[in-house]
């Protein structure tokens, strides 16, 4: 049987998610917070054991790319900062 999980996402940079499962308890979600690395508005990387060990697409980069307000502000390209 499949269970949702839930996420939490926050991006401190540009080209990076810091993507959390909050189906943990307070002390445990910590264990499970994972950066996701976006290029051109592209999801490329997982910290998480599953992307690493694997080179799999894991559920921290699918969440991510199917959260478009998070690809969004992941992809800015703001000529300002040129």
């Amino acid at each position: 049987m499949a269970r949702f999980k839930g996420f939490e996402f926050r991006v401190p940079a540009e080209g990076r998610v810091l993507v959390t499962n909050v189906s943990y308890g307070d002390e445990e979600k910590e264990e499970h917070r994972y950066v996701v690395t976006v290029e051109n508005g592209v999801v490329w990387g997982c910290t998480c054991p599953h992307h690493q060990h694997r080179s799999a697409r894991c559920k921290h980069m699918r969440a991510t790319e199917n959260t478009e307000a998070v690809m969004l502000a992941a992809s800015t390209d703001n000529e300002e900062d040129r």
